[in-house]
């Protein structure tokens, strides 16, 4: 986990750095979520279907035939 101290500007905006972004898959025009826990801000970057449709196949290869899938786990790759 990455630690930095980030700018708030006058209307509450937050500036992060671009390589906090990249790792942290955000892209410029793409959408987070943001969630707040326990006084913290955590935000995360929702993929765009593009991204979802291409990590298809490789999301269903390690689904083993006859096992089960937990909702939550579908949710986790959101």
């Amino acid at each position: 986990m990455s630690e930095l101290i980030l700018k708030v500007g006058k209307r509450g905006e937050i500036y992060t750095t671009r390589d906090a972004r990249r790792k942290a898959g955000i892209k410029s025009g793409g959408i987070v979520k943001a969630l707040v826990r326990n006084g913290k801000l955590i935000v995360k970057a929702i993929p765009s279907i593009e991204s979802l449709i291409k990590d298809l196949p490789q999301f269903l290869s390690t689904i083993k035939i006859g096992s089960t899938i937990k909702i939550g786990s579908l949710l986790e790759v959101i």
